[in-house]
């Protein structure tokens, strides 16, 4: 073979073979960062909102205010003019929306009970339709919604909502598409910041990079323009007992949350048994 082209043929097998290796290396280089930026999109961080100090919460006006009539009044259809029977013949996206309202009423409305599992246009929960309606809501600082469990496939309802220097907190039960309980409170800043600090003690994962089955906490925090879930039926802890019989129980984080929710604010029930 002539000289001049073995060399030839032996400098382009060079050059191939050093392409094949940095192809190989920058491929290898960039699924690292793939999976690196994967991971860290999964958990999230939410920090504790700076909240203005020099304003001062007055409770007691504030729940006089949100127990009025007006408080979040939609005329059209609280008008004496529009009747109970007519509920049912509003289309499902105005049912939708009345819905929406009653779960930040913090008292019944006259339609509160009119909700049930039998007429079609009847809104059913879905936590993926209430994170897109309170994504960036105006006056909506934080809602979030636990659920389905096993209680005919419920719902536990929040919404938070910045009103003068106070915070109201609305919360409802939703079982078997009906509403069975209904409660507010007021709270100052203070409380406000507890709950943030209580939700960043456990896992967050992003929506974007997370699917959830059964019980779960859907977020969507306004403040720090964030949405996020919390796997309930993965935050727990397994065990056996002496039947070397498996047992889960929530981790000691979620029943901080669970804890903090039900406790530490003074509910107010407005509607249910």
């Amino acid at each position: 073979m002539n000289p001049k082209l073995l060399y030839q043929l032996f400098i382009f097998i060079f050059l191939l073979i050093s392409c094949s290796q940095r192809n190989t290396k920058e491929k290898l280089n960039s699924a690292v960062k793939d999976s690196v930026a994967k991971v860290s999109a999964m958990k999230v961080f939410i920090p504790v909102p700076t909240l203005e100090d020099s304003c001062i919460c007055d409770s007691s006006a504030v729940k006089n205010f949100v127990q009025q009539n007006s408080f979040n009044s939609a005329h059209e259809y609280d008008s004496k003019s529009f009747g109970k029977k007519k509920f049912y013949e509003l289309d499902s996206q105005t049912n939708r929306i009345l819905w929406f309202r009653d779960i930040e009423n913090p008292t019944k409305t006259k339609f509160t009970e009119l909700w049930d599992a039998y007429w079609d246009k009847n809104y059913f929960v879905n936590p993926l339709d209430f994170l897109n309606f309170y994504k960036n809501k105006k006056g909506v600082q934080l809602a979030f919604i636990f659920g389905p469990n096993g209680d005919l496939w419920a719902y536990h309802i929040f919404v938070i909502k910045k009103i003068e220097c106070c915070y109201l907190i609305t919360r409802s039960y939703y079982r078997h598409n009906r509403f069975t309980y209904k409660a507010f409170s007021v709270f100052d800043k203070n409380k406000l910041k507890d709950l943030y600090s209580i939700i960043n003690r456990i896992n967050l994962t992003s929506l974007e990079t997370k699917k959830a089955y059964g019980y779960t906490g859907y977020f969507v925090d306004n403040i720090s323009r964030n949405e996020f879930l919390i796997d309930f039926e993965k935050e727990v802890i397994q065990s056996k007992d002496s039947a070397k019989l498996h047992e889960r129980t929530p981790k000691q984080e979620i029943l901080g949350l669970y804890d903090f929710v039900d406790k530490s604010f003074h509910w107010i029930k407005t509607y249910g048994d």
